[in-house]
């Protein structure tokens, strides 16, 4: 009789379902009004979670990204002449700015993943330096 009880408030109830927080991103650096910021969020296995082009006003840009609690790394750059791809000088360098989460920053390439990653509990704005 107690399990028929538990299933039918189980059933009654729902499970509970996680809870979405407001991650806010403001981007600093922007020096153009020209193109666009486009923006990556991944989890803290690296899986993309979402994609985002904002528009560039002012020479800001900013985005808010519902997302449930967990770790998350953000990756954005000024894509200023609109083909959608980082573009780079012939020796591999980005010719873009760009920037990531904690202000993260790689030598040879991007930074490693744990160093980007921010915890989400709550709402929660960053700010994100690109250059």
């Amino acid at each position: 009789m107690k399990i028929i009880f538990f299933i039918s408030l189980f059933g009654f109830l729902g499970f509970p379902q996680q809870s979405e927080h407001q991650l806010t991103i403001k981007f600093n650096g922007i020096q153009l009004n020209e193109g666009q910021v486009l923006v990556k969020i991944v989890d803290k296995d690296g899986k993309e979670i979402a994609g985002h082009k904002l528009v560039v006003q002012n020479k800001k840009a900013q985005l808010t990204a519902e997302l449930p609690a967990g770790s998350y790394a953000i990756s954005a750059f000024h894509d200023v002449n609109n083909d959608n791809k980082l573009n780079t000088n012939p020796v591999g360098l980005p010719t873009e700015i760009y920037g990531f989460s904690n202000d993260a920053r790689g030598w040879f390439g991007p930074p490693d993943l744990e160093d980007q990653l921010v915890e989400i509990k709550q709402n929660t704005s960053i700010n994100i330096t690109l250059k």
